[in-house]
């Protein structure tokens, strides 16, 4: 068993991520000093990145129909770290509280629904669901067609699901478009918390709350920590939504590599922000 750093009480640090990813990191000999060197740390982590291809950025559950053939300590080596990360964790719930907004992240197929769903009920001043400029390919339209007919973009879903929430939710709700057809949770909340403060919706010393899936949740909250900061926010809690079982049983050890990868750029620029000492 790992040691776990997902606690609902306490927030992971980026130092505290990179600790524990040790092993990882050893194993696929990232050798560069993420302190000394921080572009150069992130740069090694996106070489081995099985999200990269070439020009291509694959979506996250492209990865499903991976193929490639890990071996034993790979593998464990991988799962130990997901663990670690609290990936494998079923859900988090935002904590009983009042929110000046609360944010859905935008997601493929039918993560904006399912995550609007799971915080409908919080007490916010504000909903607000984001989404970019991502086109949808053929086979995540049909998946979306049930709750966002007619999509073409990411964006469009996070209409819909605004629209589903407004119907299912006493509190105002917004959708957001991110400019962008790749763009990252940083940008994301950056462009959300802009536009919020810019309309008079994010007072000094706010506390928002932000919905991502589960296996998201520390890297999210690593970006969003740094982020809201620069807008005055006092507090970020973050949900992490429960994925079908279905989706779960689909994942590869190449998608728990690649978020590993992820949550470790996170915390990079975490500690970059933070000036963490050695």
């Amino acid at each position: 068993m790992s040691e776990q750093i997902i606690n609902p009480e306490n927030q992971p640090s980026g130092e505290e991520v990179l600790r524990l990813s040790g092993e990882f990191l050893e194993h696929f000999g990232i050798t560069v000093d993420p302190y000394e060197n921080p572009e150069e740390f992130r740069g090694a982590l996106k070489q081995l990145n099985p999200r990269y291809k070439g020009e291509r950025t694959l979506v996250r559950w492209e990865l499903e129909a991976d193929q490639t053939e890990w071996d034993e300590e790979t593998e464990g080596v991988i799962m130990r770290t997901a663990e670690s990360m609290g990936m494998l964790d079923q859900e988090t719930h935002l904590p009983g509280c009042k929110y000046d907004a609360v944010i859905v992240m935008g997601g493929a197929r039918k993560a904006p629904v399912d995550r609007a769903e799971y915080v409908k009920g919080a007490d916010t001043d504000l909903f607000i669901v984001a989404g970019s400029e991502r086109p949808l390919p053929d086979k995540e339209k049909e998946v979306t067609a049930e709750y966002a007919p007619g999509a073409q973009v990411e964006y469009d879903l996070s209409e819909a699901v605004a629209q589903i929430l407004s119907e299912e939710s006493d509190s105002p709700v917004w959708a957001l478009p991110v400019r962008g057809e790749k763009v990252g949770t940083p940008q994301v909340i950056e462009a959300v918390l802009a536009r919020v403060k810019e309309k008079g919706a994010l007072p000094e010393g706010a506390r928002i709350g932000v919905v991502t899936t589960q296996i998201y949740k520390t890297a999210t909250e690593l970006d969003a920590n740094r982020i809201a900061k620069q807008y005055g926010v006092a507090k970020v809690d973050i949900a992490g939504n429960p994925s079908d079982p279905e989706v779960v049983a689909k994942r590869t050890p190449a998608t728990y590599a690649a978020e590993v990868l992820r949550t470790l750029r996170s915390a990079s620029n975490d500690i970059e922000a933070n000036n963490t000492p050695l």
